[in-house]
C-alpha cells in the first residue's frame, strides 16, 4: 500500500512529472486533489516503464486524457483508476509485459470484445490480472464471435481473474493463450444462479492450453461458502485453480463445481492424483445436497486417476458413491491403484463397510486396489510454537475366503507422524519408542506399530 501524498508532496509530484522525458517509474496513491492537479501534465511520459496508480479510500477515479505514457511502458498496475481512452492507449502499448487492473466498479469500462481487441496490440504480454468487486456492473451485450477471430496471446503465462462468470465467458471466448502456466479464477456469488454454472467457453479456453496435456494432481477443497479445485503439475509451477465464492454460503456450491468441471474433460482425464477434502468448521449447508449418484457422476470425470485421497466432511458420502459403482458394468475409476480415506471417527463402520464393498467389487472384476484408512490420533501442543499430529494408517493387504464364501480382510497397521516446528517426540512407550528425533522441515517419519 502506497501512502497518500501530502499537499506539499503533490506539488513536488507535479513538478517532477512535468520533466516528462526524465521519468521512468511512477508509483502513486492518487487523491482527489492530486487528480485535479494531473490536468497540468500536458506532455506524454515518453520514457515511462513502470506505472502503478492506486485510488485512495476505495473511490473510483478517472484520470485526464493528458496523462499519457509512451511506447516503453512495461508494467501497468491500476487499482480503482480508469482513463477515458484506456483501450485505445492499450492497443498501442506493444512493450507491455504486466497488466493489473483491480477493483474496477463497472465491467462496462472494459467490454470483452473491445478489451480482447486491445490486447492484440500487446504481443509481449506475460501477466494479466483482472479483479472486479462482486457488486460490479456488467450490462454489455457482447456480439457473437466471428469464426477465426481469436486473439492469440502467445507470450501470456499468467492469468488471474476475479469477478462474475458472464464477463469471464465473454472474454475467454475471444482469446487464446497456449503457453499459460498459472491460471487462477475466482467466481463471485452471482454464479449461483444455476444456469450460470454452465461455462462451456471457459472449458474451450482451458482446452487450448498446452498444460492440459500433462499428468497432474487435483485438489478439491470445500469450506464454508467456498469450493475450489486446483490442478497442478508436480514439481513445477504450473497450476490451474478455480474457486467459487458464495456469500452468504450456499448449499449449491459443490453441485455448481461439478457442473463447471463437466467442461474440463480433457484436462481432468490427465489427472493421476485426486484429493477431496474440507477445511475449517463443518458447513451445515453442505449436507444432503449431493446424493451418492451425483458424487459418482463427479468422480467419473477423473478416469485417469491412479491415487484417490478422501478426507473431511464429504468422506463418507464419497465412499458410499464408490460402493454404488460396484454393481455397474463400467469401472468408475479404471486406472485406480490406491484409495486412502481419512475416517471421521476411529473404526467408523459405515465408511469401512463401503470401502470393503468397493475394494471387493474391484477385486472380483480383476483389479486389486490398495486401500488405506487414516485416523487422526493426536493433535496436541508441546511447548511454545511446537505442535504435532499423529496418524494411524491401516492398509488392506489381502483377502481371505472360507467355504461359505464369507470374505475377511487383512490389514497391516502403521503409525505415522506429521510434524511441524519441533525437534523430538515425547516418550511413546505404547509404541515401544522412548523418543525419536524428527526433522524440522515438516517431514514425515513412519514407524511400524505392533499389531494387537
Amino acid at each position: 500500500m502506497l501512502d497518500p501524498p501530502s499537499q506539499d508532496d503533490e506539488d513536488n509530484i507535479i513538478a517532477a512529472l512535468k520533466q516528462s522525458d526524465r521519468v521512468s517509474c511512477v508509483s502513486l496513491t492518487v487523491t482527489r486533489s492530486l487528480q485535479a492537479k494531473l490536468f497540468k501534465i500536458k506532455k506524454p511520459l515518453c520514457n515511462l516503464e513502470d506505472l502503478v496508480l492506486l485510488s485512495q479510500n476505495s473511490v473510483l477515479l478517472t484520470l485526464p486524457d493528458t496523462f499519457r505514457w509512451g511506447r516503453y511502458l512495461r508494467r501497468l498496475h491500476l487499482t480503482r483508476i480508469i482513463f477515458p481512452s484506456f483501450l485505445q492507449r492499450l492497443s498501442f502499448s506493444r512493450g507491455l509485459v504486466d497488466i493489473q487492473l483491480h477493483e474496477i466498479s463497472s465491467m462496462d469500462h472494459l467490454p470483452p470484445e473491445a478489451f480482447a481487441a486491445a490486447l492484440s496490440g500487446t504481443p509481449q504480454l506475460q501477466s494479466l490480472s483482472l479483479h472486479f468487486p462482486s457488486t460490479a456492473d456488467y450490462s454489455a451485450v457482447t456480439p457473437p464471435l466471428a469464426p477465426g477471430k481469436l486473439v492469440v496471446l502467445s507470450a501470456l503465462t499468467r492469468l488471474h481473474f476475479r469477478g462474475i462468470s458472464e464477463y469471464l465467458e465473454d472474454l475467454v471466448a475471444r482469446i487464446s493463450a497456449p503457453r499459460l502456466r498459472n491460471v487462477e479464477i475466482t467466481l463471485s456469488s452471482r454464479l449461483f444462479v444455476w444456469h450460470q454454472c454452465d461455462l462451456p467457453k471457459l472449458g474451450g479456453f482451458i482446452d487450448r492450453i498446452e498444460m492440459q496435456k500433462h499428468h497432474c494432481q487435483a485438489d478439491i477443497l470445500s469450506s464454508r461458502g467456498v469450493v475450489s479445485i486446483a490442478i497442478t503439475q508436480l514439481g513445477t509451477s504450473v497450476c490451474l485453480k478455480l474457486q467459487v465464492i458464495c456469500n452468504p454460503p450456499s448449499r449449491w456450491k459443490m453441485p455448481c463445481m461439478g457442473q463447471i468441471c463437466s467442461h474440463f474433460t480433457a484436462i481432468l482425464f490427465h489427472v493421476e492424483d485426486v484429493r477431496i477434502g474440507t477445511t475449517g468448521p463443518p458447513d451445515p449447508q453442505d449436507f444432503s445436497t449431493w446424493s451418492p449418484e451425483k458424487w459418482l457422476e463427479f468422480i467419473r470425470r477423473f478416469r485417469g486417476a491412479k491415487r484417490f485421497h478422501i478426507a473431511g466432511d464429504h468422506s463418507t458420502e464419497v465412499v458410499r458413491a464408490l460402493r454404488l459403482s460396484g454393481g455397474q458394468r463400467e469401472a468408475v475409476l479404471p486406472a485406480l491403484h490406491k484409495l486412502c480415506v481419512q475416517e471421521p471417527l476411529p473404526h467408523y463402520e459405515p465408511m469401512r463397510e463401503a470401502v470393503v464393498s468397493f475394494v471387493l467389487s474391484c477385486r472380483l472384476s480383476g483389479r486389486f486396489i490398495a486401500a488405506e484408512y487414516e485416523q487422526l490420533w493426536m493433535n496436541e501442543p508441546r511447548g511454545t510454537g511446537t505442535t504435532y499430529a499423529q496418524f494411524k494408517h491401516f492398509t488392506l493387504t489381502c483377502f481371505e475366503q472360507d467355504l461359505l464364501t464369507r470374505q475377511r480382510l487383512m490389514y497391516s497397521q502403521t503409525t505415522s507422524f506429521g510434524t511441524s516446528s519441533f525437534t523430538f517426540w515425547v516418550p511413546l512407550p505404547n509404541l515401544g519408542q522412548h523418543s525419536c528425533t524428527c526433522p524440522e522441515d515438516g517431514g514425515r517419519s513412519h514407524f511400524r506399530h505392533p499389531l494387537a
